[in-house]
């Protein structure tokens, strides 16, 4: 009989934090445990370039409490992966290395190229695309990662600056935000998106927290 293996997954981004635990057997994968906290650590970063503050208080919280669900849980393995608002920090080393410090854990801070693969294999392990053009959008806090996928095969990936939260830093403090703040966040939207090459795809896939609260609505 095969031995079990449990590995812990973490998702450190702009505006969430989000651990699952899963384990291994005999060729199947099965969810033990789960957590999320919306930290906002992005808040900051994106207006002065640095993880500090609330924000920086709100990381290591929530990173302490991980480290004590997965101790619970006995995890042979931990992945851990920081996205855009690592790679926008000018002290992300900083960061990584107190996270290493405090809770033994290595944090992975990942390019949105790879972010991007990493989106595509989720998609291409829930979804058929060996026979298809297909669009695969994950929308994140700091930033939106495109690939373009043909016959099950990357053509393209993209990383752009159109997170939820960086818009909301960048284009309206104020809620509800100005008429003429969101005309000027629509059209950087649609300039940021004329690199998109102008092609038909049979599928469009989309992910991420703001789509899934889209769907409920």
């Amino acid at each position: 009989m095969d031995k079990s293996f449990r590995l812990a997954i973490i998702d450190a981004g702009s505006n969430s934090i989000k651990l699952e635990i899963i384990e291994a057997k005999e060729g199947k994968y099965t969810l033990i445990d789960e957590y999320k906290v919306s930290a906002k650590i992005g808040n900051g970063c994106f207006r002065t370039g640095y993880i500090d503050g609330e924000s920086k208080k709100n990381l290591f919280k929530a990173f302490n409490f991980i480290k004590k669900i997965i101790d619970l849980n006995r995890t042979d393995t931990i992945k851990a992966v920081g996205t855009a608002v690592f790679r926008h920090a000018k002290n992300k080393e900083e960061i990584a290395s107190e996270i290493k410090k405090n809770c033994g854990i290595d944090l992975d801070i990942i390019s949105g190229e790879e972010e991007a693969r990493l989106s595509f294999l989720a998609a291409a392990g829930n979804f058929e695309l060996s026979e298809s053009n297909t669009l695969i959008a994950d929308i994140g806090g700091g930033s939106t990662e495109i690939t373009l996928a043909e016959n099950g095969k990357i053509l393209k990936s993209y990383s752009m600056p159109l997170g939820c939260l960086r818009l909301k830093n960048d284009f309206s403090k104020k809620t509800p935000p100005y008429n003429l703040k969101i005309t000027e966040m629509s059209e950087f939207i649609k300039d940021t998106l004329k690199s998109l090459p102008n092609r038909s795809f049979e599928k469009a896939i989309c992910m991420g927290g703001t789509v899934n609260n889209i769907a409920y609505v």
